[in-house]
């Protein structure tokens, strides 16, 4: 077990936050290029383990400003890391948002699906069941159409 890819990999992850860790604790001992060099490798490392899924965005982007912010001795140029890494991330957020929320969903298309054909049945009719008006029996369709979807987790709240 101790031999595996899966061990390894664990060991690498904790490896990494030691070292982040330790620079955060010890930055101050360090010489100016020995802080930028650490700051940008560790940053590096991070941009690596959020594209694996192992750091999230939130994570990621709160280290990386940290070690702009410890690693960047010019003010300006920290700041100006600073502005395009809370650009870019923002960018990537609202890129994710665009793409969740245009993704087909098949079950719900199904029920909107289901509605429609609801809708076009009723007016098919020419007798109304239960002594209602149209208008009521496709209510009441409808609502059951909606609270039966709504228990199988796919439709929206009336």
């Amino acid at each position: 077990m101790l031999e595996s890819p899966e061990f390894a990999a664990f060991e690498r992850e904790l490896d990494f936050q030691h070292r982040v860790r330790s620079f955060f604790d010890g930055a101050s001992e360090l010489t100016e290029s020995e802080r930028q060099e650490q700051a940008k490798a560790l940053a590096d490392e991070v941009v690596q383990y959020e594209e694996v899924g192992k750091v999230s965005a939130a994570e990621a982007l709160t280290l990386r400003l940290a070690l702009v912010r410890i690693g960047e001795p010019d003010a300006v140029a920290a700041e100006k890391a600073t502005s395009e890494l809370l650009a870019d991330y923002k960018e990537r957020a609202e890129r994710g948002m665009d793409e969740w929320q245009n993704r087909p969903n098949p079950v719900f298309e199904h029920y909107k699906q289901r509605e429609a054909d609801i809708v076009d049945e009723v007016m098919a009719m020419d007798e109304i069941p239960g002594g209602q008006t149209q208008s009521e029996y496709l209510r009441e369709r409808l609502l059951e159409a909606r609270i039966e979807a709504r228990k199988a987790g796919t439709a929206p709240s009336p």
